[in-house]
């Protein structure tokens, strides 16, 4: 669900609510209704991501990711940061 997703990048991202607010303009208490299934993801919410993060927007929305457009996850995100710094390359 989006909203799983969602919760997965500010975890990833390692931001609290508050720090999302800061990043989107969108209310931290909104975030928590999302998060907690009290409201329903909405355009806005959407958008905002987009906006912070465009590298996870069709993951975002489909769940899927497609690597070759740039197209990832936060988890494959934060693996290939975890294998540049280790002086690895990344294989895409």
């Amino acid at each position: 669900m989006i909203k799983d997703r969602i919760r997965e990048i500010r975890d990833f991202q390692g931001l609290s609510r508050r720090d999302l607010e800061k990043l989107t303009g969108i209310e931290e208490y909104k975030w928590k209704n999302v998060e907690s299934g009290h409201q329903k993801v909405n355009e806005d919410h959407i958008e905002a991501i987009k906006r912070q993060w465009p590298q996870y927007t069709y993951w975002l929305i489909t769940g899927e990711t497609l690597p070759e457009a740039g197209q990832v996850s936060p988890k494959q995100d934060h693996e290939r940061e975890q294998l540049a710094m280790a002086g690895g390359s990344p294989r895409g």
